[in-house]
């Protein structure tokens, strides 16, 4: 009876280390919060879709870009999309930064939640890139439209109290300047409350584990 209760008690505590390690590597690589104004046509839902990300990412080389009739001037944000995805990997695996093409291996670099985080954040870069592209297309061909689909403000706030704000250089003379800058303070307001409720949730957490 001892021992198997001595077991559980093993078990038991063999699951609380790994929730503990868990949460304590999740804490130590949080993300920075960061607040993008966007103006967009519509709101329509997005489906994060990551095989097909990483596909359309890997793929990203000049003829590719050339191939699809992407504006010149697009092209380095573009390839430092995919020069940030081979960092990504090599950080994973320090040994080699070639992007794996075998669907087994796709896979299982996909199950690693930190390269699928930033994965995700790759695409949604790539997604503002082809709609500036497009933009910028329709302005060749004398189609007249208004920029939209890009970020307007930008704020990231480290964990260390650094605060980086960006701003596009059509801000200075957009119309509705000061709505839109409006928008992104309470947007920097409310993000910043809801990140402290999380920071404070899982330090609470960890404080009740141990």
């Amino acid at each position: 009876m001892n021992t198997e209760t001595n077991n559980k008690n093993e078990n038991l505590e063999k699951k609380i280390n790994h929730l503990i390690s868990s949460l304590e590597s999740l804490f130590t690589e949080l993300p920075n919060l960061e607040v993008n104004t966007i103006i967009v046509d519509t709101i329509t839902p997005t489906y994060f879709i990551p095989e097909k990300i990483y596909q359309d990412i890997s793929e990203i080389s000049e003829q590719y870009l050339e191939k699809k009739g992407i504006n010149q001037s697009l092209w380095p944000s573009y390839l430092e999309l995919r020069n940030n995805l081979e960092l990504e990997y090599l950080i994973i695996n320090k040994n080699d930064s070639q992007l794996p093409l075998n669907s087994t291996e796709i896979q299982q670099l996909l199950s690693n939640s930190r390269f699928l985080q930033n994965l995700r954040k790759i695409g949604d870069i790539k997604t503002i890139l082809d709609h500036r592209n497009q933009q910028l297309n329709n302005q060749e061909k004398g189609v007249e439209n208004i920029n939209k689909n890009m970020i307007y403000a930008q704020t990231k706030i480290g964990l260390d109290g650094v605060i980086i704000n960006r701003y596009s250089e059509e801000i200075l003379t957009h119309p509705n300047q000061d709505l839109i800058l409006e928008i992104h303070r309470n947007s920097i307001s409310c993000g910043q409350q809801q990140w402290q409720e999380f920071l404070q949730n899982v330090i609470e957490l960890l404080q009740k584990i141990r």
